[in-house]
């Protein structure tokens, strides 16, 4: 598994770094928002925009959150990329809403149930 975007550092070239992420035919990233990036690096919302803009109507990505779009601004540290970011990501999509109860408390609710 490859690393995520904020783990960019000094030790290879930004673009370098990038075709690992821009390079697959499909890139799974979950759980954005999970863990704000502008917390680690003020440069990430960016650096998150060059990954979904470089793989933009070239190759699939998979992204899951339980963030609305509308409240990824405060999650990627910076509202103006984040708007550009979602318009590639949600052109060309297909979105799944999922709206129910957990499945990992409704597996847990089952497991207990049978002790």
């Amino acid at each position: 598994m490859s690393p995520p975007p904020r783990c960019f550092g000094n030790s290879w070239h930004l673009d370098r770094k990038l075709k690992v992420f821009l390079s697959p035919e499909i890139l799974l990233i979950d759980e954005v928002g999970f863990d704000r990036l502008e917390q680690h690096d003020a440069r990430n919302a960016n650096l998150f925009h060059k990954v979904i803009d470089g793989r933009y109507c070239k190759s699939s990505t998979i992204i899951t959150t339980n963030i609305d779009f509308k409240e990824l601004g405060d999650y990627l540290g910076d509202p103006v990329i984040t708007a550009a970011t979602v318009d590639r990501m949600i052109h060309h999509s297909i979105i799944i809403n999922i709206d129910g109860p957990s499945w990992r408390l409704h597996e847990s609710q089952k497991l207990n149930a049978r002790k």
